[in-house]
């Protein structure tokens, strides 16, 4: 942290581009790690302001309104602009969180240094620029007592600033909004209506009664799918039993919504209409169903998922996939019962599951696959073996270390960096004059984390 003043005061009177460049990404980290950089960043506005440093104002907002910069670049420049109050440079920095995909980052740096808004927010607000506008609310932090300033904006003729205004409602909290974002979800324009989804959600469990309506009966279906969106993100018990029905809809849009607020619901109920579901007639549903499943997570999802091995349909590779992430112990000797029953890339999902549950036998089944032809199951179980970091396969590895396969030896070298035994050096030493450098580099990193040598007297 000490590094920051004198390094702001090197921007002041470096010139060269070529020096100015590692000196604003060496200010960035140091503001990130900083637990109070603005007395020395409020010190280089004063210096800017006194016309020391002219060319360092053009050359950060070179930085900010380019495209050649490097990401680190950007944000460490945006960071000093930020940081120091620089007012003049704000604007594009609230350009990249008006962008369709928004700067999160940007965002965050707003909400650490809220004083950098505070004193030009109305000039902000009010700025011709709709993506000025529509950056200074999402990026400012406001409250309850902010309401009349907020509602302005819902009349704004740019749809994406009225969109910022609803999420900058539903950060305030209060149940008040909730009928004025209910309205932006059934009637507003599409870039409204997602903004309205992420405000609802953030509001107290009590204003989510607004949301009766979208989900009656006759609803309009977009509006039920948007409020389900919201039950989804904030659940609400009042709507448990119509959630539940929704899931039966005949419409497979309303189906995946209803479920992805389904999964939010507790109890043996929901268990059962997820399982269900993975009998669905549409494919978007199943897979939906068995996502969710895994999230929900649990022994009874488990046993649930390993009985769905014995079905031979298209489903049974993503059930296999599912099993490998719900680290499913109990499903560890169906899966390697059913590997000789299954075609190339079931076979790949099994080995990758067997790998994240790694049972007791898991070493001798990836060992028995190195002697298979495909090329990707080889790869696949040496990199398990790799994890494994286990002395007793200290010779398989040594083997594989001289592998034609250059990703194999690979494995191999990480392997032996995980083991960090002593006699793990010599290969290592071979495999850093390997011919692939990929090889080369790992092997290195690998020796670098041994325990080093004592030297003898």
């Amino acid at each position: 942290p000490e590094a920051l003043e004198p390094l702001l005061g090197r921007l002041l009177i470096v010139r060269e581009r070529s020096l100015l460049d590692p000196l604003l990404l060496a200010v960035g980290v140091v503001i990130d790690l900083h637990p109070d950089p603005a007395p020395a960043a409020a010190r280089l506005r004063r210096e800017l302001a006194l016309g020391y440093g002219e060319s360092l104002s053009p050359y950060l907002d070179e930085v900010l309104n380019g495209t050649a910069a490097s990401g680190d670049l950007l944000r460490a420049a945006a960071a000093l602009a930020v940081v120091a109050g620089l007012e003049a440079l704000l604007p594009p920095v609230l350009h990249r969180i008006a962008e369709p995909g928004g700067a999160v980052w940007a965002e965050a740096l707003f909400r650490q240094h809220p004083d950098a808004l505070r004193a030009s927010l109305d000039r902000f607000l009010g700025d011709p620029d709709a993506r000025v506008r529509r950056g200074a609310l999402l990026a400012a932090g406001f409250g309850p007592d902010d309401l009349p300033v907020l509602l302005e904006f819902l009349g704004d003729p740019e749809a994406t600033v009225r969109a910022a205004a609803c999420r900058a409602l539903g950060s305030t909290g209060a149940e008040a909004v909730a009928p004025l974002l209910a309205e932006r979800l059934r009637s507003g324009e599409p870039v409204e209506q997602a903004a309205a989804v992420q405000a609802l959600a953030l509001l107290p469990p009590a204003a989510l009664g607004e949301l009766e309506p979208c989900l009656a009966p006759g609803a309009d279906e977009d509006v039920t799918i948007r409020a389900l969106e919201v039950l989804a993100l904030r659940p609400h018990a009042p709507f448990e039993a119509r959630i539940l029905d929704l899931a039966g809809s005949r419409s497979t849009a309303l189906r995946v919504a209803a479920l992805r607020a389904v999964a939010q619901i507790g109890g043996s109920r929901a268990d059962v209409i997820l399982v269900r579901a993975l009998a669905d007639r549409s494919r978007s549903v199943q897979l939906e169903a068995l996502q969710l499943l895994v999230r929900r997570g649990g022994e009874r999802t488990a046993v649930t998922l390993s009985a769905l091995l014995g079905a031979g349909d298209s489903l049974r590779y993503h059930v296999i996939r599912a099993l490998g992430h719900l680290r499913a112990h109990g499903a560890a000797g169906k899966l390697r019962a059913l590997y000789p029953e299954c075609g190339p890339h079931e076979r790949l999902e099994i080995v990758s599951a067997l790998i994240r549950i790694a049972p007791p036998e898991l070493a001798g089944f990836l060992r028995a696959r190195l002697e298979e032809p495909e090329t990707e199951l080889r790869r696949i179980a040496a990199g398990g073996l790799a994890e494994l970091a286990d002395p007793a396969q200290l010779p398989l590895l040594l083997e594989l270390s001289a592998d034609p396969d250059w990703n194999v030896r690979n494995e191999a070298a990480r392997g032996l960096g995980l083991l960090g035994l002593p006699a793990c050096r010599p290969p290592l030493l071979t495999l850093v004059r390997d011919v692939e450098p990929v090889v080369a580099r790992t092997a290195r990193q690998a020796l670098d984390a041994l325990p080093a040598v004592a030297l003898p007297a």
